[in-house]
């Protein structure tokens, strides 16, 4: 995520590619993998992240107040885009 936040996205994705890999219970990661990736590969790659960050929000016991704090680095269309897909 620090990667994302600097501006370095392909970076960013790559990191968080392994994190999902690591952790796929893990929305955040998934969020933020799917951001990271609208600004690199496009929107319809990184809709299938939120997708995937949406099915494990819901089955995760972090609260939603909590990881759409977590989410405020990210803005714009891809913030649209991923309120969109949370649950």
């Amino acid at each position: 995520m620090k990667a994302y936040k600097a501006g370095h996205y392909a970076e960013a994705a790559a990191e968080l590619a392994e994190s999902a890999k690591a952790d796929p219970s893990n929305p955040l990661a998934w969020y933020f993998l799917g951001a990271a990736k609208w600004e690199t590969v496009g929107a319809d790659v990184a809709r299938k992240e939120f997708e995937q960050g949406a099915e494990q929000e819901r089955l995760s016991p972090i609260p939603a107040r909590v990881i759409g704090n977590s989410l405020s680095p990210i803005q714009g269309a891809a913030r649209d885009a991923l309120t969109a897909a949370r649950p």
